[in-house]
């Protein structure tokens, strides 16, 4: 996921899933003093991908925005597809109720599908 990213003069870290301390204290030195005009929050399409968004959000206090996480790059990549998790289903549905990203949820839930990174030669 993190290399089809381009810079285009950005700034891009790797968080690699949930963060910690550490990167809570990263990212929000790196806020201070700064007037960046975008937070974007690049990671899989699915429920856990989601999570990690508004946990990221949450702890951190700043405004992250999903990037590359919309119906568009799920269609676009459906040869990828991979289903829902029992898991998936249930932390999906949450979000619909909650109205979290209920339009990305209510079509993950619709089709069965999900779309995550993929490690290979590891």
């Amino acid at each position: 996921t993190y290399h089809r990213m381009k810079a285009d003069g950005r700034f891009l870290a790797y968080l690699s899933g949930y963060h910690n301390t550490a990167k809570t204290r990263f990212l929000t030195r790196l806020a201070e003093g700064n007037t960046i005009a975008d937070w974007q929050h690049f990671g899989d399409i699915d429920p856990d991908g989601f999570a990690i968004l508004r946990n990221l959000i949450q702890k951190t206090g700043l405004p992250f925005q999903p990037v590359y996480m919309s119906t568009a790059e799920l269609l676009e990549n459906r040869n990828c597809w991979k289903p829902l998790t029992v898991h998936d289903k249930k932390k999906a549905e949450q979000f619909v109720k909650d109205g979290i990203y209920p339009e990305i949820m209510q079509f993950c839930l619709a089709h069965d599908c999900k779309l995550e990174q993929e490690i290979v030669g590891i």
